[in-house]
């Protein structure tokens, strides 16, 4: 039910250390301002409060919310790795393999283990929208990612 109720609304950093509100307005944000400055703020957040109340909330367009929810659920380095066409659909994965060339790639992520490497290829898979599956031959753990168009696995053959 938290799901049905969330509305979520993509920010953007539209002020940075080279454009500043003082560079827009000539004033900082609430800091400066004085009486007549608090009034219309007050104004506006009335009209908006009254635009919600006839009107609902504005549905938009999100442009990178995708992105940020997956990056922030595994690692950005992660994210520039899978952009990077790291990892294969429709072939098997040895995880290990995958694993070692990410620590290889990103130093800072020595520490990181392979189990929770699984679980960022898992959500890279689920973020495209692929099927996975995983197992073990021998020694070898694998993943594999289908987008659909693969033939199908060895093992799911009955003989």
């Amino acid at each position: 039910s938290h799901d049905r109720r969330k509305f979520e609304i993509e920010m953007s950093a539209y002020f940075n250390s080279n454009h500043t509100p003082l560079d827009e307005f000539g004033h900082m944000l609430f800091a400066d301002w004085d009486e007549s400055e608090w009034l219309r703020f007050d104004n506006y957040m009335i009209n908006c409060a009254q635009y919600y109340l006839e009107n609902g909330l504005v549905t938009h367009e999100y442009h990178n919310l995708d992105d940020r929810k997956f990056i922030k659920e595994t690692s950005y380095e992660f994210y520039e790795f899978v952009k990077e066409g790291n990892l294969r659909v429709n072939e098997r994965m040895n995880k290990s393999v995958y694993y070692q060339r990410f620590i290889d790639e990103y130093k800072d992520f020595q520490k990181l283990s392979q189990r929770r490497f699984t679980k960022w290829m898992e959500a890279w898979g689920k973020f495209k929208g692929y099927e996975h599956s995983d197992g073990k031959s021998g020694n070898e753990r694998w993943i594999h990612f289908s987008d659909g168009t693969d033939s199908v696995l060895s093992e799911d053959f009955p003989f």
